[in-house]
């Protein structure tokens, strides 16, 4: 899950480990502000038991924390210095067609107005921009946890939401 610097939008994005190794990315909702997004996450996880749920707590979804803590969703935490291998990962597993969409104009549009930001020698997507490219960080934070943490029980296909 992913809030944009202004609040005014959330998106809840998923990455699923096919059987064949790829990663299917799916726009699961994307609407203006954040009330809609514990309720929304709560029966998400209820239905799906993902890997789990993924935020980056120095970023806007970090205020979600406790409420995610309360609804009994320990959500994975990924640092900055995560986030920015994450970046580079995705950006790497999109040239090797190790990723699969489904053509949704939410992630598109996020994909076509980003740009990067620096980072020491790395860099990550720049959150602060007019651009809302809440969708295309919260896919990236999914694609990593799912490319990098592997259930104890793999029933394949498994999912992130972020």
């Amino acid at each position: 899950m992913e809030v944009n610097a202004e609040r005014t939008k959330s998106s809840i994005m998923a990455a699923i480990m096919r059987p064949d190794g790829l990663v299917q990315l799916e726009s699961i909702a994307y609407q203006p502000g954040t009330s809609w997004l514990l309720e929304q996450l709560t029966a998400l996880n209820a239905d799906w038991n993902p890997v789990g749920i993924v935020l980056n707590p120095a970023a806007a979804a970090g205020s979600l924390i406790p409420g995610l803590q309360a609804a009994g969703i320990e959500p994975v935490l990924v640092s900055g210095r995560e986030e920015a291998q994450a970046c580079g990962a995705f950006f790497d597993a999109i040239i090797d067609r190790r990723v699969r969409h489904g053509n949704q104009p939410v992630l598109n549009i996020s994909v076509e107005q980003a740009t990067k930001r620096p980072v020491g020698d790395a860099w990550v997507w720049h959150r602060r921009t007019e651009a809302d490219i809440s969708p295309l960080t919260a896919v990236t934070l999914a694609h990593h946890v799912v490319s990098t943490h592997q259930p104890e029980e793999a029933a394949e296909p498994w999912a992130v939401f972020a």
